[in-house]
């Protein structure tokens, strides 16, 4: 019989993850506490303990996850700026 394997330690990162996986695959409204829960092999509550205000911190984390762009500086200011508006319009086009 082999070794059962410990659990994957649940972080607000796994979280953020998983969630992102549901809504993106099943859609925003599909994304419950107890279905992000399910695909954890948590018990819903569980997440709580990472996000305390519960979904409306779930949306906030996801929101700021998507919305966090990285572009590489550019010559100047307005090239830098298009980098930014690209890779933004990436980083949306990828979560719809």
């Amino acid at each position: 019989m082999p070794a059962k394997r410990p659990p994957v330690p649940l972080s607000r990162e796994r979280i953020i993850e998983a969630a992102l996986h549901i809504a993106d695959s099943q859609g925003l409204r599909r994304l419950t506490m107890r279905r992000l829960g399910d695909a954890l092999q948590v018990e819903a509550m569980a997440v709580y303990h990472h996000l305390p205000r519960g979904k409306d911190a779930l949306m906030d984390a996801l929101a700021e996850h998507v919305t966090a762009v990285h572009a590489e500086a550019a010559g100047n200011w307005q090239d830098s700026a298009r980098a930014w508006c690209r890779a933004s319009r990436a980083a949306l086009r990828e979560h719809p």
